[in-house]
C-alpha cells in the first residue's frame, strides 16, 4: 500500500506503478555507506526513477543512463564539494559548518540545480535536510521536509525556492519513467 503523501504526488503527476524487480537497496547501502530515506525508497519501489516534465530527473538504482544512476552518482558532489571546502572553507554554507555529514545527490534539473540529502552523522534518514545547490553563483537553499514532501510542494508550485522555477500554473505536471 502506498503512503498518503506519495499517493497525492502520484495522482497529481499521473504516475503509474512500475512492474518488475525491486531495486537492490542493500547494494546501494554497501556502495555509498548509507540507507536512502524510506519515502524515496517507496517512490522508486512503486513508480521507478523518472522525470517530472522532462525537467527534474529523479535518480534511481541500476539506471542504464549513467547520469540518472543513483548508485554511481550519489557521492560525486560530496567528494567535489568537500575538496572545494577544504581549499575555500568560507565557501561552505553556514548551515553546514561544524557538522559531520555526507552530501547525497538524488535528483537534478535540466538547468543544473542539484537536489541533495544532507546525511548528518547520527541522524536517521527521515530527519535529513534537503538542499538545493546550483554551482552557477554557488547558491544553496535548505528545506526540512522529506523527499516526497519536497517533490509534492515543487510540483504544486508551493515550495519557496529561487533555484527551481515553478512548473507552469494550470498545466499538468507529468512523471515519465526512464524504463
Amino acid at each position: 500500500m502506498v503512503s498518503d503523501r506519495l499517493q497525492q504526488l502520484a495522482q497529481q503527476t499521473q504516475m503509474r506503478e512500475t512492474p518488475g524487480p525491486r531495486p537492490d537497496w542493500q547494494n546501494l547501502r554497501s556502495v555509498i555507506g548509507l540507507d536512502a530515506p524510506a519515502d524515496y525508497k517507496e517512490l522508486i519501489d512503486t513508480f521507478g526513477a523518472g522525470a517530472f516534465n522532462n525537467y527534474m530527473q529523479i535518480l534511481g538504482l541500476g539506471e542504464r543512463i549513467q547520469a540518472f544512476n543513483l548508485t554511481e552518482n550519489a557521492l560525486y558532489w560530496d567528494e567535489y564539494l568537500k575538496e572545494e571546502w577544504e581549499d575555500l572553507p568560507e565557501s561552505m554554507p553556514d548551515q553546514l559548518q561544524g557538522r559531520t555529514f555526507t552530501v547525497v545527490n538524488w535528483a537534478t534539473t535540466e538547468d543544473g540545480t542539484q537536489l541533495f540529502w544532507i546525511a548528518e552523522s547520527g541522524k536517521p534518514s527521515s530527519q535529513w535536510r534537503i538542499a538545493f545547490y546550483n554551482d552557477a553563483g554557488d547558491r544553496w537553499e535548505f528545506h526540512q521536509q522529506t523527499t516526497v514532501e519536497v517533490l509534492t510542494a515543487l510540483t504544486r508550485g508551493e515550495l519557496p525556492t529561487s533555484l527551481i522555477p515553478a512548473f507552469p500554473p494550470g498545466e499538468p505536471v507529468s512523471y515519465t519513467q526512464y524504463r
